[in-house]
């Protein structure tokens, strides 16, 4: 199953994308429908780590435990402001996520494309992930403007 989530923001290209690979900003989009603790490393960093794989507990409106999520940062790209990972837990197969951001007619284009497999649950978590990431594009316009 795939969705492909776009919003255009109120910031330039250059300040999302460097807003983009810090780890404070997914705990800022998420919240408050979900929010993560980081597992390993023990702390997470202030940017995501091209190349390497982070776990972290994840929670449903920061009460709802729904165990352990691995975030492989496969890569970050400055040149093509691309952001790829492959995430996984007990309930997700595979969880491939890439954020681009881009620059059409003077605007800064964001985009969420996911492509997810949860088998038997795969409906549900696309609901859930509709409804997820227009969330978090909702916060990054609210973002956006102070950037």
């Amino acid at each position: 199953m795939k969705i492909k989530i776009q919003t255009t923001l109120n910031c330039s290209p250059d300040a999302a994308w460097r807003e983009v690979k810090k780890v404070s900003l997914l705990q800022y989009v998420a919240r408050p429908l979900v929010a993560f603790s980081p597992v390993y490393p023990t702390a997470f960093p202030e940017y995501w780590p091209e190349h390497e794989t982070v776990i972290v507990n994840f929670k449903i409106f920061n009460l709802i435990p729904f165990g352990r999520h691995s975030l492989d940062m496969e890569k970050i790209d400055d040149k093509e402001r691309k952001l790829q990972t492959r995430e996984k837990s007990h309930v997700l197969k595979k969880w491939d996520h890439l954020i681009h951001i881009t620059s059409k007619d003077g605007k800064t284009v964001y985009t969420d494309e996911v492509e997810f497999d949860a088998g038997i649950l795969t409906p549900v978590v696309w609901i859930f992930a509709n409804i997820f990431y227009r969330h978090r594009q909702r916060r990054w316009n609210k973002l956006a403007p102070s950037l």
